[in-house]
């Protein structure tokens, strides 16, 4: 009782408080639907802000978290929200994680925890738990180079469905004459948009809804806020359900040639396993539609020699889905750099600017041995932009195989200025302090990397190999012990 009556009467001086000309800003810069509401929905969004941004739990899992970050996530929330006669703030939704590049878990966390993604995840929502977001997804995002994507949107909505029940696609309705039509419609739309995916065609709502009905829900509500016009046309019934159920109508809030060019376009097929959520807690493991049919459309269009679909392919909208992809095959195991490369070389083929493709470019070939190769894509992509963290990782690596160790410590040291907690470029600069034999700098360097992420098997290795320099034998064979039951040798 007392703790409701402290809870209400802090949110009550948070919201009597000014909102300040900083946050107004970040809300017009990176909630783009924000500007076109009503002044009194605007003011819902701003009060959710007040108390989304001082009650939650931020923590960073290798990065700082900011204000921008603060209010860009809860803006979001806000935006979902506001349509609602009372306010919701989101009271169980405790904490939100923020990550500087793709989310990743250890396979010996994933094997204790079964909940975990096992592979690369873009957004991560756990019931009555933690929010995971990748913060180089958002950014990616908000520039408008996914197009009908926002990962905010998408993991809150799995809270959202998550609230009463399983998260399992079928979100709590008041009224049941309203759920039993969401059961008509969205079963249908599922699984039409199921056999899309088999059959790779072309659709407005994202492929990865058809792993499953929370995924269904959840990309739905994506392209709602995202792509309001284009799903009223298309998807009619599956849009009144959800005006209903979030109690707004996003396409007026747009001109209808405000979004006509972006909305207008024929969407290509996406990546099916671009955000990966784990099994949601609670929900059925029978869900999930035919998921190795569905993945064998990535095999087969990578197998698709056909250059000139290729090229109309990455000339596209959607060439992000070609990028997504790419990204998966270096994350594959073993990774599949060939692939990788020549994806991300018909990307360039559109685009030679984009320095994110020639960074990644740069790795595909590094991982095949074309050091030349590697290290011209790398130096394009620095000409670009100068603190690109991905080409810093690679060229820094490749000086690290040349045994350049000045040349990598400058390298990894301008990355970690823009990621100072990011385990994989502590352990690097540790392996360039190695290499200059300069030990207690490598000892701090690894020890900083293992702090971030104890599962860290080379920064393990790398630092037995410091204590052995300093003297520290049993804390060597330690770290060696602990690094081999991580991630044996063969």
């Amino acid at each position: 009782m007392f703790g409701s009556w402290f809870r209400g009467r802090r949110r009550r001086a948070l919201l009597a408080a000014d909102f300040s000309d900083a946050w107004e800003q970040t809300l017009r810069s990176t909630v783009r639907q924000f500007p076109q509401l009503s002044v009194e929905r605007q003011r819902r969004v701003r009060q959710i802000v007040q108390v989304f941004v001082a009650e939650k739990d931020w923590v960073g899992a290798g990065t700082e978290v900011t204000d921008e970050m603060r209010v860009t996530v809860a803006g979001h929330a806000g935006l979902m929200a506001c349509g609602y006669d009372e306010p919701y703030f989101y009271d169980k939704l405790a904490t939100v994680i923020i990550y500087p590049r793709t989310i990743r878990f250890d396979p010996e966390r994933v094997e204790r925890y079964t909940a975990l993604p096992d592979f690369p995840a873009e957004g991560v929502a756990f019931q009555r738990g933690p929010v995971l977001l990748s913060w180089a997804t958002v950014r990616r995002e908000l520039a408008g180079r996914a197009p009908g994507r926002n990962v905010i949107l998408h993991e809150l909505a799995h809270h959202v469905d998550g609230l009463l029940d399983d998260m399992d696609g079928t979100p709590a309705w008041s009224d049941r004459r309203r759920a039993a039509k969401w059961q008509e419609v969205a079963e249908r739309e599922f699984l039409q948009l199921a056999g899309s995916a088999r059959r790779r065609e072309p659709t407005l709502l994202d492929h990865y809804g058809a792993t499953n009905r929370a995924e269904f829900f959840a990309v739905a509500t994506e392209c709602f806020f995202e792509l309001p016009q284009a799903m009223r046309r298309r998807h009619g019934e599956l849009y009144e359900l959800l005006a209903g159920f979030y109690q707004l109508d996003p396409a007026e809030w747009f001109a209808p040639a405000a979004f006509a060019e972006q909305q207008g376009a024929e969407p290509t097929p996406r990546r099916v396993h671009r955000r990966p959520h784990g099994r949601p807690a609670g929900g059925a493991a029978g869900e999930t539609v035919d998921a190795q049919i569905i993945a064998q459309r990535h095999a087969e269009l990578l197998r698709q020699r056909d250059q000139t679909r290729l090229r109309a392919l990455s000339s596209m909208t959607e060439a992000d889905a070609l990028y997504t992809l790419a990204l998966g095959h270096l994350d594959a195991r073993p990774p599949r750099a060939a692939d990788a490369e020549r994806i991300f070389s018909q990307l360039l083929q559109g685009n030679p600017a984009d320095e994110e493709a020639l960074a990644h470019r740069g790795l595909a070939r590094w991982m095949q041995g074309n050091v030349v190769g590697a290290q011209a894509d790398c130096d394009a992509a620095l000409a670009i932009d100068p603190v690109d963290v991905d080409a810093l990782e690679v060229r820094a690596r490749l000086s690290l195989a040349e045994r350049r160790w000045p040349a990598a410590l400058a390298d990894v040291q301008l990355a970690l200025r823009e990621l100072p907690q990011d385990a994989d470029l502590l352990a690097l600069r540790g392996d360039a302090h190695a290499g200059l034999q300069q030990w207690s700098r490598a000892l701090n360097d690894y020890s900083d990397a293992v702090a971030y992420d104890p599962y860290h098997a080379a920064a393990l290795r790398g630092r037995a190999v410091a204590h052995d320099a300093l003297g520290f034998r049993q804390r060597a064979a330690a770290d060696r012990r602990r690094a081999e039951s991580i991630e044996p040798t063969k």
